[in-house]
């Protein structure tokens, strides 16, 4: 007599458990989808067209032509991977600091930080990384082709 007791109040809870939480999913699941949509802000984004080998990065050659770095302006607009791994691979910590500077005072904000977080050798590591130990950027470069 006990187990049949246990048994039907089990049931009786599980149900009721069952049905209130599947009312209360189905009230709480509309606010939910309602108030999220109120929230979702649409901003507009930008594109810059791929015109040359390393993508969206007009503006940031002609900066780098304008002080001082014209020659990895040049590699950039032709793709020439060698020339940028090397350059990058003796970097000294002046230029690094330059480029820092450039990146923060021409609106790349969070690029310099970036720079600035992981330090020179960091960078080149990064950089490496996305290069082909022969700079055939086989990597992550693959993609500027």
């Amino acid at each position: 007599m006990k187990k049949r007791v246990v048994v039907i109040v089990s049931a009786g809870i599980i149900a009721a458990v069952s049905i209130g939480g599947y009312a209360f999913a189905q009230g709480a699941n509309e606010k939910r989808i309602n108030d999220v949509q109120e929230r979702v802000r649409i901003e507009g984004t930008t594109y810059r067209g791929n015109n040359n080998h390393c993508g969206n990065s007009e503006e940031m050659i002609e900066i780098m032509k304008e002080n001082g770095f014209e020659d990895m302006a040049q590699w950039m607009e032709n793709g020439d991977f060698k020339s940028m791994d090397e350059f990058m691979n003796n970097l000294s910590d002046e230029d690094y600091e330059k480029m820092i500077t450039l990146t923060r005072d021409n609106g790349y904000g969070n690029m310099s930080r970036m720079m600035e977080s992981i330090g020179r050798e960091g960078m080149i590591n990064m950089h490496n990384s996305m290069m082909d130990s022969d700079g055939s950027r086989l990597n992550m470069m693959k993609r500027f082709q």
